[in-house]
């Protein structure tokens, strides 16, 4: 039975318990629709559902993942570089070009085994010259805190057959003499590095305790290690990744192990080299295995296992480093391929980070200071050039930005000028603006915003340093997404005090403030510099105000430096009021009952303490104390145990009861409003 009406009214209710109630009384009725549910049932079954959801749920997964270069960027943080390769090819776009020269430079070495095999020579001579500073006893080989030796110690304890084991790519040596000391046993290492092996045979006598049962030898998978072979169990701790060819090197080595010999292999997960002195120095890692490659790989193996560690987050990114842990009994046969049409498509990159930057003289105290803050945690720098030192410009070049050259000059045609010259070149999904005199505190929370999501832009608090004043923190939009919102486009708005907008007045969209991101901003360190500051920006906001007469923000700003301007005057006159400073305080006062008096703010702006000082200094109006808090149910603020307020109540002057009441029922009104919707 299908009842049609409103179903909260008295009338329905009353039709849809009787309709109820039939069925208790109605045998035919109760019988009759018995059976036509048992014949609808009998057509239903879980492989619909199944199959509708697996449609949503590719659905979802092709939408969060529905851009190769994106993709390809994603693969690169990572390490994953043949992935990233992949993901790249046939991509023609400007950022792809970028990207694959950039891999191609940096991953040189990968280009012949000859090439590999030097790469990692020289990386070991770097090794060399460092232990070499530090006296071979003082290394430790008893203990470690890395949870994946202490898997491999368990695991080798529970399985005492295995006697006879080769590590292969042992490196210097600890993994082995580590082992052997918990362990016993016969060890044989086998590393790519002569130098690795060099260290690996000093420590092995000065810190094994039975020498005679460790070997090491210098070779790659293709070594001659005679009757050493067939060995009872390989280990390959942290190997795979670093192959050209991990398929030929896992299929060498177990061919090392007697049949239904055990193979162990470690493969970190996560980001584990982005963001290291390896990174800057040495690459090494190709690879990031997941759990479907190393299932492609080794599922088909006798007695596979496999499951995955974590360890800590990386220290730039925030992204979860840990290691998988596979282990199987060796057969000898091929191992499995990646299915690269899974691993491109079962992927949710994040979005990719435009840092834009305007940069020009007498920069050089700061600048490098605000590019290692965001280096890690944007995939280019696009940086503005206007009028950079050739010292400010090498320090720029030393963490690879991207020049926007000859600039336009900000302090005369304005600053909105050379920053939307920057963002047109940003090629990203999102933007990240930021001063060359700041520095972002927290770059290691911030990438986990980098999805898509509701909202459109994100505020970053920005932090004023100064040594003999203090100043609030401001909230602007820092972060946002460089693609049209509801059609429309955004640029930077403002001769001065400019600001990511889609539209005069409109700002950037629906923005979230974040709570664990933070700028700090030196350019004022004291007063003197922040006047010389205030005084090369009077004349732009002039300019402001006739290239944006309706500019609200503009209007938020004339009403603070004009109260600045009295403060300063105040200082210097004995405590006066000046025809000029009334001048002003009348301006403000004239501004904000316009423009903002019980009127919706504008990007968290609120001049109200400007229009309260102002009132004060003219001797009008009454200070009125408030503090409004709404909430329902648990949803708003907590009004039965506190307020939001955690500095008491508000303290505002008003000229009289009827702007109070105005400005007081606004602010109620915002508090209140999102309770009362249907959907609250």
């Amino acid at each position: 039975i299908l009842l049609e009406g409103d179903p909260s009214s008295e009338e329905y209710q009353e039709k849809f318990v009787d309709a109820i109630i039939s069925y208790m009384h109605d045998d035919k009725l109760y019988d009759a629709a018995s059976e036509a549910g048992q014949r609808k049932a009998r057509k239903l079954g879980w492989d619909g559902v199944a199959k509708d959801w697996t449609k949503k749920f590719d659905r979802m997964i092709e939408e969060l993942n529905d851009d190769p270069v994106r993709l390809a960027h994603h693969f690169y943080w990572r390490s994953d570089i043949f992935a990233a390769k992949k993901a790249l090819k046939g991509q023609t776009s400007p950022s792809a070009k970028r990207l694959r020269h950039k891999i191609s430079e940096e991953y040189a070495f990968i280009k012949s085994r000859d090439i590999f095999e030097e790469h990692y020579r020289k990386g070991g001579e770097n090794t060399d010259t460092r232990l070499s500073g530090i006296p071979v006893e003082e290394h430790d080989f008893k203990t470690t805190s890395e949870k994946r030796f202490h898997i491999l110690v368990k695991y080798l304890t529970d399985h005492p057959e295995l006697e006879n084991i080769l590590e292969f790519g042992c490196g210097h040596g600890w993994s082995s003499i580590y082992l052997h000391n918990q362990l016993g046993r016969k060890w044989t290492g086998v590393d790519i590095d002569p130098g690795a092996i060099k260290w690996a045979r000093i420590f092995t006598k000065e810190h094994a305790n039975h020498p005679e049962d460790l070997e090491f030898v210098q070779g790659s998978h293709d070594v001659d290690l005679g009757d050493r072979v067939p060995f009872d169990c390989v280990i390959l701790s942290e190997v795979l990744e670093h192959c050209i060819d991990p398929y030929k090197t896992i299929e060498a080595v177990e061919k090392m192990v007697k049949p239904g010999g055990i193979v162990i292999v470690t493969v970190p997960y996560g980001p584990s080299e982005y963001g290291t002195s390896n990174w800057e120095k040495f690459r090494n890692h190709l690879w990031e295995f997941d759990v479907h490659d190393l299932q492609d790989m080794f599922g088909k193996k006798h007695e596979m296992n496999l499951f995955a560690v974590s360890m800590f987050p990386n220290s730039k990114t925030g992204d979860m480093l840990g290691f998988h842990i596979i282990n199987y009994r060796a057969d000898q046969e091929p191992v499995g391929r990646i299915d690269w049409d899974r691993k491109l498509w079962l992927q949710r990159p994040r979005l990719t980070t435009s840092a834009s930057i305007i940069a020009g003289p007498n920069c050089e105290d700061t600048l490098l200071w605000c590019l290692n803050s965001i280096k890690w945690i944007v995939d280019e720098i696009v940086l503005a050039d206007t009028g950079l030192s050739p010292l400010a410009r090498s320090m720029a070049e030393s963490v690879g930005v991207r020049f926007v050259e000859n600039a336009s000059n900000p302090t005369v045609v304005g600053f909105e000028v050379p920053r939307n010259e920057s963002l047109d070149k940003c090629s990203m999904d999102l933007v990240l603006w930021i001063d060359t005199d700041e520095k972002l505190l927290g770059g290691e929370f911030l990438t986990k915003y980098y999805r898509k999501c509701i909202w459109d832009g994100w505020s970053i608090r920005q932090h004023h340093f100064t040594v003999d004043t203090s100043w609030k923190p401001d909230l602007p939009v820092r972060l946002f997404t460089r693609g049209p919102v509801k059609g429309k486009e955004i640029r930077y708005i403002g001769k001065i005090h400019e600001h990511p907008e889609r539209g005069l007045n409109k700002g950037p969209g629906d923005v979230l403030i974040l709570p664990d991101v933070h700028i700090a901003h030196v350019g004022y360190l004291n007063e003197v510099t922040r006047r010389a500051r205030f005084l090369r920006n009077t004349p732009l906001l002039e300019l402001d105000k006739k290239a944006y007469p309706d500019r609200l923000l503009q209007k938020h700003f004339i009403m603070r430096d004009n109260m600045l301007m009295n403060m300063y005057e105040h200082q210097l006159n004995g405590g006066r009021i000046t025809d000029s400073m009334r001048k002003r305080a009348e301006e403000v006062i004239d501004l904000y009952r316009n423009n903002f008096l019980g009127k919706k703010k504008y990007a968290f702006v609120d001049g109200l303490e400007y229009y309260t000082e102002a009132l004060r200094q003219l001797g009008q109006g009454i200070d009125v104390a408030f503090n409004l808090a709404a909430g329902r149910d648990g949803v708003g603020d907590d009004v039965m145990n506190g307020t939001p307020f955690s500095g008491g109540p508000v303290v505002a002057r008003f000229a009289d009861v009827n702007e109070a009441s105005a400005e007081l029922v606004y602010r109620m009104r915002e508090k209140m409003n999102p309770l009362t919707k249907e959907g609250w």
